[in-house]
């Protein structure tokens, strides 16, 4: 059995520790409960703005967090939805005034989010995987306002533009299905 003290001394030493510690303290839900309400798109009756997703990267064993930022897009027999992808691992130094950091509380999953306005982009739907939720209308439109002005960065590092540059790029293997299945047509 381990020691309490050696517990209560280890959460002190480490600050994401000390925020589990507090979040499954006043947390209604833990985010694995959050996780296994997830809906399956089969289940989703609309897709809309403000949906927090799951999405398949194609050919890969991996899948990103993004939110929707559209309703379904019907072009030439195919269903898209464009997206936004987020990013729980960014660096604040990678970050500028023009960037919307999402906090749990504002968040269905309760994890701290870079939201990629500038990376908005489409993909097929049946790309979305699962739904954890949705944000707050005032985010959403806060997302979407960002989206349409397209402020350019004022004070975004070198490593900020490097980052955004990568993260776009990424974004470009995320969207490649649609662009092939359009390219077909």
């Amino acid at each position: 059995m381990t020691c309490p003290t050696k517990i209560c001394s280890r959460i002190l030493k480490n600050q994401k520790l000390q925020n589990a510690f507090i979040y499954s303290l006043t947390c209604e839900e833990t985010p694995g409960d959050k996780i296994r309400k997830a809906k399956k798109r089969t289940e989703i009756s609309e897709i809309k703005p403000g949906q927090l997703w799951k999405i398949k990267i194609p050919k890969a064993n991996e899948n990103i967090l993004a939110i929707t930022t559209s309703s379904i897009i019907k072009e030439a027999g195919i269903k898209a939805v464009r997206i936004t992808p987020l990013c729980t691992t960014h660096s604040e130094k990678d970050t500028d005034e023009t960037d919307i950091i999402l906090e749990p509380c504002e968040m269905p999953l309760g994890l701290l989010c870079l939201a990629q306005w500038w990376n908005d982009r489409p993909v097929l739907l049946t790309q979305l995987s699962l739904c954890y939720g949705e944000l707050s209308k005032d985010i959403t439109d806060k997302i979407l306002t960002r989206i349409s002005e397209f402020p350019k960065p004022v004070s975004l590092s070198a490593s900020g533009h490097l980052f955004r540059q990568i993260e776009i790029d990424k974004g470009k293997i995320i969207s490649a299905p649609l662009f092939n299945k359009l390219g077909r047509r």
